[in-house]
C-alpha cells in the first residue's frame, strides 16, 4: 500500500464491553494517539452528544456497536459521521439484517473491517461494500520481556474451558452439529466453514444448506453460531487431554479431573498476563471454531512477551510468521505432542525462534501499525468529502444551538444504555423495562429481533407517551405503587437501567417482580458505584455536591458498592452470571461539576490511577501508599476507578 501523508483528525472511539473487545479498543486509542490523532472517547450513551460536538472525521467502533438507532435511522448517519467497524469476532454474528441493510442503503458513511480472510469473502458476496482486511496485534507496551522471569518447564494454556461436554439435542441441526465437531477434533486444521460445506452435499443436511444459501444470517445465528460456542470448549478440552505425558498449567474458568493438570484463576489483560507467558516454556494456543483463517490475540501476545508459542495451524500465519509457522503449528493432536516433546528439551532453540517472532511483531504488527492502516485505508476515501462533512456538521450544531431548537428536554430522554442491551441473553422472549424513558433500548431490542416483546414502566407521562409508540406495552406511573396486569412466571427478563438507585425500597419492588419473572429467568441492569475515589475523596474534604446526573445525581436515594449489590443479588435469591465495570476518567466529572466545586489535587491523583488502571496497570502498591488500604486484590482495586457497574444474574 502506498503511504499516504495523513493530517491529523479527529476520531471518536466507542468503547467497548466484553472479554477481550475493552481491551483492544483501548489499545486503538493509545496507537492512535501515538499517530498524532485527536481522540474522543465515547464511555457510555450520554457522551454522544459530546461525540457529535467534538466534529469527529469518523468513528471507531468494535464490531457493531456503532449502530446506534434512531427513531428512523442511525445516530452516525444522521450527524454526517463515517462509522469504521472493526470485527475481531465473526461479524455475522453481531450484524442484523436491519444493519446490512443500513450498509448497503448508505455505503458512503460505512467502512467494515474485518480480520478473518474467509468471512471478508463471504462479506463481499453478500454485497456489502466497503469491506477491508485487518488483523490483531500486540500492544509492546504491555507485553514484552521482564527481567529476572523464572522459567518453569511446563506447558501452559490461558483461556476458558467448560468441563462438560455440551448438550446439543436431537434435532437435525443438533445432528450436524455433531457431524461437524467429529470431523473438526479428527482435522483440527480444517476450518469449519469448509467442513460444514462438505456435509452440505448429504442429503439430510440438505434444509440447512438450504438455509446457508437463502437465510444466511439465520445460517449463523442458528447454527453456526451455537456450533462456535458448543464446540470451542470440547475443542481445547479434546486437545489438552491429549497431553497426559506432560505438566500442563491452565489459567481461566473450567476445571475437571486430570493428574497432569494444575487450575489457576483466569489472569487479567496486560502485564501479569505477560508475566504468565514468559514463566511456561510453551504456551499453547487452541483457536475457536469462528477463526476460519484468522488469528487470536495469543499469536501476537505470546511472543511479544518473549514467550514461547506452538499453536494450531490457520492460514494466516503464513503470512505473519512466512520464515518460521512450519515450526511452530499443529493440525492434530499427534503433531502437538511430538512438538511438545521435542521443544521441552530444547530450550536454546525455543530461545531463538521466540526472538525471531519477537522482532516480526515489533516491526509490522503492533497497534501503531494498525491504526495507521486504518487511516490509510479510511483517510483516502473520506478526504474529498471532509470540507463538506465538516460544514454540514458545522450547520447542524449551530441548529441544535439556536434557543427555537432547543424545547425542554426530559433528563432521559434521546439516549439508552447499549450496554445493557449487550447483555441481555439470548432467548429472552418477554422482558419487563423499570424506567423506560422514551423507550429507545427496548425498541432497539425488538428492532435487533433480541426479544419478541417489551413491556416498561416509566414514572413520565410524556416519556410514557412517547415509549408506547415503540414497546409493547407502557405502564406510566410510580414503579413502586404499580400493581401489574402481568401473570406470575411470565418474563423471562428483567431490566433495570439506571433505576433501582431511584427507588424508596428497591428490594421490595424487585421482590414483588421477581413473582413476575419465570424460573431461570434474568435481570439485567446497570447501576452507580459510590465506592469511585472521586467521591471518596471529596468526602474526605467535606464535599458531597448533587448534580444533574452522575454519581451523585440529584433524584438518587440510594447508593451501592460492588459488595453490597452482590449482597443484595445474593438476598433476593439471585444467581450471579456476569458483572463488569465501567471505568469513568477525570472528564467525565469534569463534565458534571462546577469547576470551583473541583479538587484539583483529588482530580490529579485519580488521573494517575485511572490512567495505570485502563493500561492494565496494577494499582493496589498505590492504593495501600496513599489511603492505607491493605489486602486489596487487584479486581478490587478496580472499583476505586469505576463509576458503573454492568451485571446478569438468574432466578433458579
Amino acid at each position: 500500500m502506498t503511504r499516504l501523508t495523513l493530517p491529523q483528525l479527529n476520531i471518536g472511539v466507542l468503547k467497548s464491553r466484553g472479554v477481550i473487545a475493552p481491551h483492544i479498543m483501548d489499545r486503538f486509542i493509545h496507537a492512535l494517539r501515538e499517530a498524532n490523532q485527536r481522540i474522543f472517547v465515547v464511555d457510555s450513551p450520554k457522551d454522544l452528544a459530546d461525540l457529535v460536538n467534538f466534529y469527529p472525521d469518523f468513528a471507531l467502533a468494535y464490531g457493531s456497536s456503532g449502530f446506534v438507532p434512531l427513531a428512523e435511522s442511525f445516530l452516525f448517519r444522521s450527524a454526517k459521521i463515517p462509522l469504521v467497524s472493526l470485527y475481531f469476532d465473526n461479524p455475522f454474528f453481531l450484524m442484523s439484517e436491519s444493519i446490512i441493510r443500513e450498509i448497503r442503503n448508505f455505503p458512503e458513511y460505512y467502512y467494515t473491517l474485518i480480520w478473518d480472510s474467509r468471512l471478508l469473502g463471504i462479506a463481499h458476496d453478500l454485497k456489502i461494500p466497503h469491506v477491508f482486511p485487518i488483523a490483531l496485534a500486540a500492544d509492546p507496551n504491555l507485553f514484552y520481556p521482564s527481567a529476572g522471569s523464572t522459567l518453569v518447564s511446563s506447558l501452559a494454556f490461558v483461556g476458558g474451558i467448560t468441563g462438560t461436554a455440551p448438550n446439543l439435542g436431537n434435532s437435525t441441526s443438533s445432528q450436524f452439529l455433531r457431524e461437524v465437531l467429529r470431523m473438526k477434533l479428527k482435522q483440527l486444521a480444517l476450518p469449519t466453514l469448509s467442513i460444514c460445506e462438505e456435509l452440505f452435499d448429504r442429503p439430510e443436511y440438505r434444509g440447512i444448506q438450504e438455509l446457508y444459501r437463502n437465510e444466511p444470517m439465520r445460517f449463523w445465528h442458528e447454527v453456526y453460531l451455537p456450533l462456535h460456542t458448543a464446540g470451542s470448549s470440547l475443542t481445547r478440552r479434546f486437545v489438552l487431554d491429549s497431553l497426559r505425558r506432560f505438566p500442563l498449567d491452565l489459567y481461566g474458568p473450567g476445571k475437571w479431573s486430570s493428574d497432569n493438570l494444575t487450575f489457576h484463576p483466569p489472569v487479567p489483560y496486560g502485564f501479569e498476563l505477560a508475566e504468565v507467558y514468559q514463566k511456561h516454556a510453551i504456551n499453547l494456543n487452541i483457536s475457536s471454531l469462528q477463526l476460519e483463517t484468522s488469528v487470536n490475540n495469543r499469536i501476537f501476545d505470546i511472543p511479544a512477551a518473549g514467550g514461547f508459542l506452538l499453536t494450531d495451524y490457520k492460514d494466516d500465519l503464513t503470512e505473519i510468521f512466512p520464515d518460521h509457522w512450519r515450526e511452530i503449528t499443529y493440525k492434530n493432536p499427534a503433531e502437538l505432542e511430538k512438538r511438545s516433546e521435542y521443544y521441552l528439551s530444547r530450550e536454546k532453540e525455543r530461545r531463538e525462534i521466540s526472538a525471531d517472532l519477537r522482532d516480526i511483531i515489533l516491526t509490522q504488527h503492533t497497534y501503531l501499525h494498525r491504526a495507521k492502516q486504518i487511516l490509510e485505508t479510511v483517510f483516502s476515501r473520506i478526504e474529498a468529502n471532509l470540507p463538506v462533512n465538516r460544514q454540514i456538521r458545522e450547520m447542524l450544531r449551530a441548529e441544535a444551538s439556536a434557543p427555537e431548537s432547543k424545547p425542554e428536554k426530559a433528563k432521559y430522554e434521546g439516549a439508552f444504555n447499549l450496554c445493557l442491551a449487550e447483555i441481555v441473553p439470548p432467548g429472552c422472549h418477554v422482558v419487563l423495562e423499570t424506567g423506560c424513558a422514551d423507550g429507545l433500548l427496548g425498541q432497539y431490542l425488538l428492532q435487533e429481533g433480541l426479544v419478541g416483546q417489551v413491556f416498561a414502566i416509566e414514572l413520565s407521562e410524556k416519556l410514557a407517551a412517547q415509549a408506547s409508540q415503540r414497546l409493547s406495552k407502557v405502564f406510566q406511573g410510580d414503579a413502586e405503587n404499580l400493581t401489574l396486569p402481568l401473570e406470575p412466571n411470565s418474563i423471562d427478563c428483567l431490566i433495570y437501567g439506571d433505576s433501582l438507585e431511584h427507588m424508596k425500597d428497591p428490594y421490595k419492588l424487585l421482590s414483588y417482580h421477581l413473582t413476575l419473572l419465570k424460573p431461570g429467568g434474568f435481570i439485567v441492569g446497570s447501576i452507580p458505584n459510590i465506592q469511585n475515589l472521586f467521591v471518596i475523596e471529596n468526602l474526605l474534604h467535606g464535599n458531597w455536591t448533587y448534580t444533574e446526573w452522575g454519581l451523585l445525581d440529584n433524584t438518587h436515594l440510594r447508593f451501592f458498592t460492588r459488595k453490597e449489590l452482590l449482597k443484595w443479588l445474593e438476598k433476593a435469591g439471585l444467581v450471579l452470571e456476569h458483572l463488569e465495570r465501567s471505568p469513568r476518567d477525570t472528564q467525565w466529572f469534569k463534565k458534571m461539576h462546577q469547576e470551583a466545586d473541583l479538587d484539583q489535587e483529588v482530580l490529579k491523583r485519580y488521573e494517575f490511577l485511572y490512567d495505570k488502571a485502563v493500561k492494565g496497570l496494577d494499582i493496589t502498591r498505590d492504593l495501600r501508599d496513599w489511603y492505607k488500604l491493605h489486602d486489596l486484590s487487584s479486581e478490587e482495586a478496580l472499583d476505586f476507578v469505576t463509576a458503573q457497574f454492568y451485571f446478569r444474574a438468574k432466578k433458579p
